[in-house]
């Protein structure tokens, strides 16, 4: 179930739309308008909070809210028909949301203002995460002077988007970023209560994202057709053979598989497996850009499995565990037996300064892409030869706005009610 009433219209994806036609119209000044019905729930605008708290993020009163105390609002029939007045006061309360809404837009647009970024502001989105994305978005724009349309042909390049257009091959399998390891090892162990760090700018996703390098170019991808029979995968170890010595940390990814039939000798509680929802359109609906959430599909789960590994992500962590954590027999089964189904990764050697290198290169691509076919065995061999812009850049994600809101963030000290605004 999504997080937000929405009103669709529209059988797919792309014909989506955020409102339903109704038989009704209105005159007004003269002209005849259509009516369209179309929901703004403030749910998820500051995430998965209480109403309470967007209330209080927003300086709404909610003096009414505490009328009725938790105990009560288990049978709110007994609370109306004893106290029609006290429900009637706490019942208009729920009313204040378009008023948080408004605030909510403001506290944003004063946000863009003190960036710089003034000019971008089109208004809050209703989800956490695309005002996020609209934030850095803005923020790129401003960095590299670009309009819109211009960027987005840019971010186009090896992004989910991209990669959810090859659903005839196993790229389409780089679209699914895997999120948190809420995997407990020991779910017995004593743990205690209580708050021992405050979640802030400053703190661990901060500084981790201080070093966050965001790329901006074509990266190379890894894929094969993905119903055919006739693919032959490379193990880990004959693809780092040939690419390692252009690996980034941070910029790459595998999806691996163990190879059919065959069961790992040592026990794998490292490599979270995912099974793909069996509609492969399905991926979409938990993309940032439709402003939804993350829906169960059918078919589409991660989970540990001890013998075996399926579309399993691997990256410079998972690599370095294999590496140095596992023993050498264990080492080895990865290396061998783990079949890389898709990948991609931006070149180290392809890698240049600056926006305006980058646009240097565009012009250098000496021959185009090619194909030709071939008989050998009486098969005919047909051999496509790619020959792309490989180049990319990066921008520095602290350079870019991280230490900008970190600068912003101190103007409101953490025991100021203001701070959670």
């Amino acid at each position: 179930m999504d997080r937000r009433l929405k009103a669709i219209s529209g059988k797919s994806i792309k014909t989506q739309r955020s409102y339903i036609d109704i038989p009704m119209g209105a005159c007004i000044n003269g002209y005849n308008y259509n009516i369209s019905l179309g929901f703004l729930d403030t749910c998820a605008i500051q995430g998965a909070i209480p109403l309470k708290d967007l209330y209080s993020n927003t300086s709404i009163n909610t003096g009414t809210k505490e009328l009725i105390q938790n105990y009560a609002k288990k049978n709110m029939l007994d609370v109306y028909i004893n106290d029609q007045q006290r429900f009637i006061k706490y019942a208009l309360g729920d009313l204040k949301v378009y008023d948080a809404f408004q605030n909510h837009n403001q506290l944003l647009k004063q946000i863009y203002k003190e960036l710089g970024l003034a000019k971008y502001f089109k208004g809050s989105c209703l989800t956490i995460g695309t005002t996020v994305s609209e934030l850095f978005t803005a923020s790129i724009r401003s960095n590299l002077g670009l309009n819109k349309t211009a960027l987005m042909q840019e971010l186009a390049k090896g992004s989910v988007q991209e990669f959810l257009a090859c659903k005839n091959k196993t790229a389409v399998y780089l679209t699914k970023t895997n999120g948190g390891r809420c995997f407990n090892n020991k779910p017995f162990s004593v743990s205690s209560k209580g708050i021992y760090t405050r979640v802030d700018i400053k703190g661990c996703y901060g500084n981790s994202l201080r070093n966050q390098l965001y790329p901006i170019g074509s990266p190379v991808v890894i894929q094969y057709p993905r119903s055919s029979k006739n693919n032959h995968y490379m193990s880990l170890r004959e693809v780092l053979s040939i690419v390692r010595h252009e690996l980034v940390d941070g910029l790459w990814m595998f999806r691996v598989s163990t190879e059919k039939d065959y069961l790992l000798k040592y026990k794998n509680d490292m490599l979270m497996s995912w099974y793909p929802p069996e509609n492969l359109s399905d991926l979409a609906k938990s993309d940032t850009d439709y402003q939804g959430e993350d829906n169960i599909h059918q078919n589409d789960h991660t989970r540990f499995y001890s013998s075996e590994v399926h579309l399993a992500p691997i990256t410079y962590a998972e690599l370095e565990w294999i590496e140095k954590v596992c023993s050498q027999s264990q080492k080895n089964e990865y290396l061998d037996k783990l079949m890389v189904i898709s990948g991609v990764y931006y070149p180290k050697s392809k890698r240049v300064d600056n926006y305006k290198e980058y646009q240097k290169t565009t012009s250098h691509v000496s021959k185009g892409n090619t194909w030709e076919i071939k008989e050998n065995n009486n098969q005919l061999e047909i051999i496509e030869t790619g020959r792309e812009n490989n180049a990319w850049f990066t921008i520095n994600i602290a350079d870019l706005i991280l230490d900008k809101l970190a600068k912003l963030r101190e103007k409101y000290p953490k025991d100021n009610p203001e701070s959670n605004q």
